[in-house]
Formats: C-alpha cells, sequence, structure tokens
C-alpha cells in the first residue's frame, strides 16, 4: 500500500485507519481494500460485481480445503496466468479411426473399428470372407463367405445346434422362384408337435406346371422311400381324370397283404391291363395276351372256363386261343393248324385241339398240328389227331411244345 506521503502526490479517496494505516482507497488506476493484517485480501457481504474481471486467486474454502477436487481419470491444472485447466485423463478427446467407425476402448485411448460401421442408417460388419460376429465362441458365428450370402455356423453337437423358435408366430423360409432352399448333409426329421389334420403339409401352388418330388438318389433298398402310418391308413388321392391319374412305375410291384383274409379292393373302376407277349416265366401270373387275359400260362374265358374258337380250314393258332374246335366234316381234305412259336407263347402255354366234325379218323381229313420253324412237338416236327372226335392238348416250355393229354 502506498505511503501518505506517496499519496499526497496524485488524487486518490482513501479511508485511513485509527493506526494509520490505509484501509480502502480508490485511483484512477486500481481500487484496494484490506481489513486485515494483509491488505490484499479482499472481504465483502452481499454482492460483487466486477465488470473488467477480476485478478487473484481463489484457491481455498474458508474451512481450508481446496475449491476445486479431481474426480477419477480428471486432471485439474492452473497456468501461471491463474487459468485452470480440467481434462480427462482416460482416453483421448477425438475419435479413433476413420468416419462412421464404431468407437472402441483401445489400451486407454479410442479406437475405431473398421469392420463395423454405422452411416446413421445401417450397421454394417465387415467386407471381406473372413469377418465373423462371433457368439460365445469362435465356433459359432454369423458371416458373409461371399457378396450376397449370408453362413449362420454352429460346432455344437447337439440336435438343436441351431435353432429357430417363435413363440407365438410363425418360421417362414423364402427363396426366389428359380432357386432351391436346400438342406445338406445330415438327417432331416420333421416333426409336428400340433394335433390336427395337415400337421405336416408340403404344398405346392405357383402353376400348372408345378410338381412335389422325392428322391432318394442312391438308396438299394426295398423301402429307400417308405410311408409309414403306425396305426392309420395311407391314402393317395389324385383330381386327374385318367388312366394315369395315380401312376406307379417300377420293375417289380408287390402288394402285401396282413393274411388270407384281406383283399385289394378297386371301387367304382375296371382293372386295364395291357396286351403283353407271355412271360417267360407264367407260373402264379395273370397277363393279357392279344386281348386274352391269361393266367399260368393258359387263356381265360369270360365265364372261367378257357377261351373257345371253332376253325373250318388251315389257321395260325393266336395268343388269344385256348381251345380249338376244328370241323373236319366241312372240309374234304385234312385241316392244318400251325402253333405259335413257344418263345412268344411262353412257358406253360397251353393249346388243346378237338375233332368236333367228327371226320378225323377218315384218311385224308385228320386234323395235321405243325411247328413254328424248327421247334419239336415232343421232339418231332408235327403231330397229328387221326382218331374220330379225337383231342391233343399241348403245353409249351417256352423252347419247343409237349403233348400232355390224348383221347
Amino acid at each position: 500500500m502506498p505511503t501518505l506521503a506517496e499519496l499526497e502526490k496524485e488524487p486518490w479517496a482513501f479511508l485511513i485507519a485509527p493506526d494509520g494505516t490505509v484501509k480502502f482507497q480508490v485511483s484512477t488506476c486500481s481500487t484496494q481494500i484490506g481489513f486485515e493484517s494483509d491488505p490484499r485480501d479482499l472481504r465483502t457481504t452481499g454482492m460483487l460485481y466486477a465488470s473488467n474481471g477480476v485478478s487473484g486467486s481463489h484457491s481455498k474454502l474458508a474451512d481450508g480445503t481446496s475449491l476445486m477436487a479431481a474426480g477419477a481419470n480428471i486432471t485439474i491444472a492452473t497456468g501461471s496466468t491463474g487459468q485452470i485447466t480440467i481434462s480427462a485423463s482416460g482416453g483421448s478427446g477425438s475419435p479413433g479411426g476413420s468416419d462412421t467407425q464404431i468407437q472402441y476402448n483401445n489400451g486407454g485411448s479410442f479406437g475405431g473399428v473398421s469392420k463395423l460401421t454405422w452411416d446413421d442408417t445401417d450397421f454394417m460388419i465387415g467386407a471381406a470372407a473372413a469377418t465373423k460376429l462371433q457368439i460365445r465362441d469362435s465356433g459359432i458365428f454369423i458371416n458373409s463367405s461371399e457378396d450376397g450370402e449370408l453362413n449362420l455356423s454352429a460346432d455344437g453337437i447337439m440336435e438343436d445346434a441351431i435353432k429357430l423358435s417363435a413363440a407365438n408366430g410363425g418360421i417362414d423360409l423364402s427363396a426366389n422362384s428359380s432357386k432351391d432352399i436346400t438342406i445338406g448333409a445330415g438327417q432331416i426329421a420333421l416333426t409336428s408337435g400340433h394335433n390336427t389334420a395337415n400337421s405336416i403339409y408340403l404344398r405346392a401352388n405357383a402353376g400348372i406346371s408345378e410338381t412335389i418330388k422325392i428322391h432318394a438318389d442312391q438308396g438299394t433298398g426295398v423301402s429307400s422311400i417308405y410311408a409309414l402310418s403306425d396305426v392309420g391308413g395311407i391314402k393317395l388321392e389324385s383330381g386327374l381324370d385318367n388312366a394315369a391319374s395315380i401312376n406307379l412305375i417300377g420293375y417289380g410291384m408287390t402288394f402285401t397283404g396282413g393274411d388270407n383274409n384281406d383283399s385289394f379292393y378297386f371301387e367304382n373302376s375296371a382293372i386295364k391291363l395291357e396286351q403283353i407277349s407271355a412271360p417267360s416265366i407264367t407260373t402264379d401270373k395273370l397277363y393279357n395276351v392279344g386281348g386274352s387275359l391269361t393266367w399260368n400260362g393258359a387263356a381265360i374265358g369270360s365265364d372261367g372256363s378257357g377261351n373257345y374258337s371253332t376253325k373250318t380250314s388251315n389257321f395260325t393258332v393266336s395268343a388269344t386261343n385256348y381251345i380249338l374246335g376244328v370241323n373236319t366234316h366241312a372240309s374234304a381234305t385234312s385241316i392244318t393248324g400251325t402253333l405259335q412259336a413257344a418263345a412268344t407263347a411262353g412257358a406253360g402255354r397251353q393249346i388243346i385241339f378237338k375233332d368236333i366234325g367228327g371226320m378225323a379218323g377218315i384218311p385224308g381229313r385228320g386234323v395235321h398240328i405243325a411247328t413254328n420253324g424248327s421247334e419239336k412237338i415232343n421232339d418231332a416236327d408235327a403231330a397229328n389227331i387221326l382218331v374220330t372226335s379225337g383231342s391233343m392238348s399241348l403245353v409249351s416250355d417256352g423252347s419247343n411244345w409237349f403233348i400232355f393229354g390224348i383221347s
């Protein structure tokens, strides 16, 4: 503080205490107030206004503690000018990485995740096949091995290693109409816990060219495709109204009943057998040869007896012929009937020749039975009925003919 001699040299306004010390002074440059032993102290009650700033320092409270205390990861510093700087010691104040990259703690500083970005609209995870979103461990992850593909992978060995579950709604798998939904290696089990009709429902509903195909590619067993109903039936139903409405194709088909009281029932439809050549083995077989229903190698008539036809002149035995009535009375000479090739007739094929004219016993009026080519009848080139009203029964072994009955 200035002395009285100094104060008398320039304009001052001041108060002097009884002990002669200056307690308040105002000059053209400054204002000082001192009511303690140190005239630098400023103590006031009420509001203090300073339009041009305050010079000095305030570092302690009345109880002697510091005015400002630093919290965790906070640093407080006072510069030489009295300026206070507050800074955070954990991480930098500037973001790491490039624009749009998600931030993380990189050794105490901000770092940017180049493979996880946010562009104010979408999250982007990676841009290369090696990038994975791992869940729990490295064996469970989601990734994209190439552009346009999403992979969900788990290395678990339990039945539901990957589980899709909707507590109250459905689950919809949808693919482009020209692409497939493919289930790869492993056994596929479709199990429904819904006790209702159509609990497992396979449906195609896209157009007239659609099909549903179940394909066993390499199975060789008799049940490589197996439809089983433990206590109910199995029903195949078609809305197509033609002979191929339900079409079963195979090299052989077996219909197995439970016992001899079971039956196969064809309701409201005829059974049609395609005309075929007689099979090489005819035992216990029913088939259509030239329009003749044949059982066990023998043609069956409509009334349950053999098919019958009358001949009055030379003829060739057809596939439909079984019993041939030869009218020797209608001819002045013998009548020749030429057999089918034994291979065509098939093993077990039977043919009966009968003289119905009663003239076979007259010389030159008999029934002559010729073979096809070099085939034989009982090792002979031909056979004859030379007895009035006689008959002869023949059977084929698939190579030649044999006589098994003469009357």
